[in-house]
């Protein structure tokens, strides 16, 4: 039920029961540690860890049209695996480390920090009168972020033109967290070792090395072959 007169009919996902009884549990005994890192240290856990144990429990392509970690999205008739109990599209991904932070008190909620983040981004859009349009009737989707709000909402890092690709100047500013959103895709860098990586759901780069993540260089020229692409950032930059 969308409203007192519209009715969506499909079918919604259950990661809203995947996180209560599989990663609540593993992550609660993490809390005291990941409160002392920097908020893209934080960050940069939960996705890496998100990723990974939808990974290991649903495969390498998790991906399901119209999937976000608390079910907010509106029910699905139609996409890639539409009709799977579990899974997360692009947007769905790349905001699940940051619907992690906020759940559990990691960050600050009451600024822009968790603007990629269903409690932020619904704070961000009262506060700025901005609109939420990500629905399937062009209306309200209860504030789950879709891959257009994520191309409008915290501010650029830095920019391409399609075809284009990042200098070592551009590369230099990637810091965890920053998202890679171009035009009805987005995915998300993580640091490992010391080097920027990028992860996503679905698109072009992870699912060919079988999920893994790959060199935020190379998937950042990928993602901008044939699309602008915008790097965008809602945390603190960390020192240089």
């Amino acid at each position: 039920m969308k409203s007192d007169s519209v009715v969506l009919r499909g079918i919604v996902t259950r990661n809203r029961e995947f996180l209560q009884e599989v990663i609540t549990p593993i992550l609660s005994s993490h809390l005291a540690s990941l409160r002392e890192k920097r908020p893209a240290e934080i960050i940069n856990a939960l996705a890496l860890f998100g990723h990974e144990i939808f990974r290991t429990y649903f495969g390498g392509d998790f991906y399901r049209w119209g999937g976000d970690l608390h079910d907010l999205d509106d029910p699905q008739e139609r996409g890639v695996r539409f009709a799977c109990r579990y899974g997360l599209d692009c947007s769905g991904c790349a905001s699940m480390p940051y619907e992690l932070a906020a759940d559990f008190n990691l960050v600050d909620t009451t600024g822009d920090l968790p603007v990629f983040s269903s409690k932020g981004f619904e704070r961000y859009c009262l506060s700025h009168n901005f609109p939420d349009l990500g629905g399937r009737d062009g209306g309200s989707n209860h504030f789950r972020l879709d891959t257009d709000d994520m191309r409008r909402v915290g501010r650029e890092v830095f920019a391409l033109p399609r075809g284009g690709t990042p200098t070592p100047e551009d590369m230099k500013l990637v810091q965890p967290g920053d998202l890679v959103c171009r035009n009805g895709h987005v995915g998300i860098i993580v640091e490992i070792e010391g080097d920027m990586y990028y992860l996503e759901s679905g698109g072009w780069v992870v699912p060919r090395a079988g999920g893994y993540p790959c060199h935020a260089l190379e998937s950042i020229t990928i993602c901008a072959k044939n699309s602008p692409v915008s790097v965008r950032r809602s945390l603190p930059d960390l020192p240089r």
